[in-house]
């Protein structure tokens, strides 16, 4: 018995959708990677002119206790 025209029809039309919609799931992953990493940069880069801008002593503090803090984060 074979399977009438219009079934194999919706089969096919499923399979095509189903490849549109695993790229544009590709595609929406890539964006949000690269807004993510954006927002980082954006982030790190306000962090650092927060730090240049204060004077040199708190600087080097400030600096040294984050050091520690981050030595202390790998132990």
């Amino acid at each position: 018995m074979a399977i009438p025209v219009h079934f194999r029809n919706m089969t096919w039309r499923v399979n095509e959708a189903s490849k549109r919609v695993a790229a544009n799931h590709e595609i929406q992953r890539a964006i949000i990677r690269g807004q993510n990493r954006r927002q980082l940069q954006v982030e790190r880069s306000v962090i650092q002119s927060r730090i240049y801008r204060m004077h040199p002593g708190v600087r080097k503090v400030f600096l040294a206790s984050r050091l520690e803090k981050l030595k202390k984060q790998l132990n």
